[in-house]
């Protein structure tokens, strides 16, 4: 007879298939496949991430790359710290304010980069891989749309039909 603490009542299944605990528990998974594929390069998907915001715009600074890979600053002083240490970045003060860190991708942060791109497609394959082909592009979409109508700020987020009805009733 299974504890009562291995008893799944039904209220924590239908927990389970919320949309809050799907996308936190597909967040993990998607983490730990990222992890997987670029492990054998010595790099987190978190430093991939940064070193794609300065891949995309070099010289950034420190602040805004946080900003755009939607990390603390602590998180991003830490990381940078590791990758500069690596040799895959490098910081400069910056030209106006010298309490500024501009970041800038070091050639060797380049060739990383490029082997990370094809482990990060393997990655993303692999994620999508019970789905099929129409299905990956159109789940896609799905989730762009969630993000994007949520991350619109304020005014964006008044609009969404759910948020509407709700002021309808109050």
């Amino acid at each position: 007879m299974p504890s009562p603490r291995s008893t799944v009542t039904g209220a924590q299944a239908r927990h389970a298939r919320g949309p809050g605990f799907l996308v936190r528990r597909l967040q993990q998974v998607s983490v730990a496949i990222f992890h997987e594929y670029l492990s054998p390069l010595e790099i987190t998907p978190l430093q991939n991430t940064i070193l794609l915001h300065l891949q995309k715009e070099d010289g950034l600074d420190q602040v805004t790359v946080a900003t755009r890979a939607r990390i603390d600053t602590s998180t991003m002083k830490d990381v940078v710290a590791r990758l500069e240490a690596r040799g895959l970045l490098r910081r400069e003060p910056g030209v106006v304010d010298r309490r500024t860190r501009l970041l800038y991708l070091t050639p060797e942060g380049r060739d990383l980069l490029e082997k990370a791109a094809i482990e990060a497609r393997r990655a993303s394959q692999h994620l999508l891989s019970p789905l099929q082909p129409e299905e990956r592009k159109a789940f896609l979409e799905m989730i762009d749309r969630v993000v994007r109508a949520h991350e619109g700020g304020q005014e964006a987020a008044a609009e969404l039909p759910w948020r509407r009805m709700r002021a309808a009733q109050e």
